[in-house]
């Protein structure tokens, strides 16, 4: 079982290839589609569930969710995103409104027929959205339940492809980096950001 370290996003970002803040490393336990993934060069996937919303089918943020996509933005205006992925949920594009306004990205919004499957989203995600966006900083804005067929969230079946022994923790303000880098394992990074989720 692996064990997961707070870190700052001060050790985060300072990261020179060390894995001294590893929280977690594949060994045998990985999974089958992540052994498919061909990473060509260094690669970071930003994690985080949508912010705060009221109850409904595809409500709006609400005002936490409004002040937690700000801290998003100022958290990673500096941060190299280059790609910000997200399915087409409301709360999901609202939560990255900011961010992509600050950085002048378009957000892209996966299929409509995605948004209800998480195993087709995240095989999406491998077989479309990561080639594209290789050797780049890519955020993936989740979900930590959606599917109408009883199945995990997007945000545990996107992680679990690259480390199914374990789970993210998806609070409002939590936050994971996956680091991929060439002929290396995946390595682990999780923090929180924001207010408290309450």
């Amino acid at each position: 079982m692996h064990k997961r370290r707070f870190i700052s996003f001060r050790q985060i970002f300072a990261l020179t290839g060390t894995v001294f803040f590893c929280i977690a490393a594949h060994g045998s336990g990985q999974a089958d589609k992540a052994e498919q993934v061909f990473v060509t060069a260094r690669t970071k996937i930003y994690l985080v569930r949508h912010a705060e919303r009221d109850p409904g089918p595809d409500p709006p943020l609400n005002e936490k969710g409004r002040a937690r996509a700000q801290s998003l933005k100022e958290l990673l205006a500096d941060s190299g995103i280059t790609a910000i992925i997200c399915p087409d949920w409301e709360r999901n594009k609202q939560t990255a409104g900011p961010l992509a306004d600050h950085l002048d990205l378009t957000i892209q919004v996966l299929p409509q027929d995605l948004r209800d499957d998480s195993s087709l989203l995240a095989e999406y995600f491998i077989e479309k959205i990561l080639p594209a966006h290789m050797g780049e900083n890519i955020l993936f804005i989740g979900n930590m339940s959606t599917s109408r067929r009883g199945e995990e969230g997007n945000l545990y079946t996107l992680y679990r492809i690259f480390n199914k022994d374990s789970s993210p923790l998806a609070r409002y303000n939590d936050f994971h980096i996956i680091v991929l880098e060439p002929n290396r394992d995946p390595v682990f990074f999780h923090a929180i950001y924001g207010a408290a989720d309450d």
